[in-house]
C-alpha cells in the first residue's frame, strides 16, 4: 500500500507527501498535497439540524507559551489567509491575502479590529494594500483612503481608482 500520512519528528504532519515544502518562506506544520481538486481540498462540514455553520478560528495572544492569554497590542497580525501560485521557480510570492489586525487599544472584552485585502499588481512580487475596513466601520482605498461624511465612492472607469467624492 502506498503511503497516506507521515508524522515528521519535527512535528510536521504531511497528507499526500512525505518531505515539508515552503510557501511564502514558511514550512506550515500541517501540509495536504495533492494532484486533483478532490485531493488538494480541505473542508469544514456541520451537519447539525439547526442554525450553525462550520468555523475556522484564527487566534493570537503574546504569552509565548501554548495556553497563554497575554494581551494583545495595536496593529498585531491575528490571522491571514493566503493565496500563492507558482511562478515557475517557487510558491514564495504570494499574490493576494486577506489579513486582521488589532485596530487601537484592546482591553477586557474590548479587542478592536480591521480586515484589510492585498493584491499584487502585474510585474511586482509584493501584495499592496488595496481594502480596508476599519474598526469604526470606515472603509478605505488603496492604503488610507476613507472619505468623511456625507461622501460617496464614485467609480472613475476600469483603469482607475475610485475616489470621494460630496453629495449634493
Amino acid at each position: 500500500t502506498n503511503e497516506r500520512m507521515r508524522l515528521r519528528s519535527d512535528g510536521k504532519l504531511l497528507l499526500g507527501h512525505n518531505l515539508p515544502r515552503t510557501i511564502n518562506s514558511h514550512a506550515p506544520r500541517l501540509q495536504i498535497q495533492g494532484t486533483d481538486y478532490s485531493t488538494s481540498t480541505v473542508s469544514i462540514i456541520n451537519n447539525a439540524n439547526d442554525g450553525n455553520g462550520a468555523y475556522l478560528f484564527l487566534a493570537k495572544q503574546r504569552s509565548g507559551a501554548a495556553g497563554g492569554s497575554t494581551i494583545i497590542q495595536d496593529d498585531d497580525i491575528i490571522g491571514q489567509i493566503r493565496f500563492s501560485g507558482a511562478d515557475g521557480t517557487d510558491l514564495e510570492n504570494p499574490m493576494a491575502y486577506i489579513e486582521c489586525r488589532v485596530d487601537g487599544t484592546p482591553g477586557s472584552n474590548d479587542v478592536p479590529g480591521r480586515l484589510v485585502f492585498y493584491t499584487t499588481p502585474d510585474g511586482s512580487g509584493h501584495p499592496t494594500e488595496r481594502l480596508r475596513i476599519a474598526s469604526a466601520g470606515q472603509i478605505g482605498l488603496g492604503g488610507a483612503n476613507y472619505g468623511t461624511s456625507g461622501q460617496a465612492l464614485i467609480s472613475n472607469g476600469s483603469g482607475s481608482a475610485p475616489t470621494w467624492q460630496d453629495v449634493s
